[in-house]
């Protein structure tokens, strides 16, 4: 089956996309609950990990 042989409906892109959003949502959140407890004020690749 190629690639190009796959279908989504549109309520299943829709769904998928508002469940990324809602991940890095909340991935950005922690992320920034843990720079403000290390008193910092950026992010950074060491701080997401």
């Amino acid at each position: 089956m190629a690639l190009r042989d796959l279908h989504f409906r549109s309520a299943a892109l829709g769904a998928l996309q508002e469940a990324r959003e809602a991940h890095l949502v909340h991935l950005f959140a922690d992320t920034n609950l843990c720079a403000i407890q290390a008193k910092g004020v950026t992010i950074g690749q060491k701080t997401s990990s």
